[in-house]
């Protein structure tokens, strides 16, 4: 059985020890695994989806660097009858953006809770802010993130903590 796992940023630590994980793994399932790194281009996404839909494997996992091209690479997978799962960030069947749109045109997704990720940084980096010595009420974090991307939110929105809760936050245009 063959799968394509098409993911973005393949150069980051975190996608690099996932696609090894996978290659380590697929053999034991019996399954030939094609990683392929796309960086953070969506039109390399729609042009990788439909390579992969080309060589007939079993399903697919896509890590999608830009959430515009869901509906298309979404589109691609059903004509062709090839399952598309989601891993990390959502990927929608019907809409370029990540609002707006319901679960029930989400791609089935699997992945790292991005609230948790999100509420273990915020607390971690309190931690390191009261072992420095500085008062809380004249700290304040600031969250970069893409608004585009529903992970990058959801990370920065998540912070609990009274402390995390009391800063400042400054959201990028992708």
């Amino acid at each position: 059985m063959s799968i394509a796992y098409l993911q973005k940023q393949g150069g980051q630590q975190c996608f690099r020890e996932v696609a090894a994980g996978a290659r380590a793994r697929a053999p034991a399932l019996g399954v030939e695994l094609r990683v392929v790194d796309l960086g953070v281009d969506g039109g390399r996404a729609v042009e990788e989806v439909r390579a992969a839909v080309a060589a007939k494997p079993a399903g697919m996992t896509l890590v999608i660097p830009n959430p515009t091209a869901g509906p298309e690479v979404a589109g691609i997978a059903a004509t062709a009858c090839v399952p598309l799962l989601a891993s990390d960030d959502e990927i929608r069947t019907n809409l370029p953006g990540p609002r707006g749109c319901s679960r029930r045109r989400l791609l089935p997704r699997v992945g790292c809770s991005s609230s948790r990720t999100g509420e273990q940084v915020a607390g971690r980096a309190a931690d390191e802010v009261r072992r420095a010595g500085w008062e809380e009420a004249g700290t304040r974090f600031l969250a970069l993130r893409s608004p585009a991307v529903n992970v990058c939110r959801e990370r920065a929105d998540a912070p609990t903590s009274p402390f995390a809760r009391s800063s400042a936050e400054c959201a990028l245009s992708a």
